[in-house]
């Protein structure tokens, strides 16, 4: 199956938020979200950040036991 890039870009750009896409919307954004609904972005972006890398690593350990034979 060939994948036409062009096309592929297209659907990109049409699923993807604004926000995701745009770095002055998502400057208002995460301004709206710190001001507005009292929320700590900075606190919220490393939370997610180091979970998911916590994450990561854990996965790593089950990938090298069931897959590599490790103890």
């Amino acid at each position: 199956m060939t994948i036409d890039p062009q096309k592929y870009i297209d659907f990109v750009r049409q699923t993807t938020s604004q926000a995701s896409l745009d770095w002055p919307t998502l400057s208002h954004r995460l301004t709206e979200l710190e001001v507005k609904d009292d929320a700590n972005v900075t606190q919220l972006l490393t939370a997610a950040l180091g979970l998911s890398a916590e994450a990561g690593e854990f996965t790593e350990v089950v990938k090298k036991i069931f897959l590599q034979g490790k103890p």
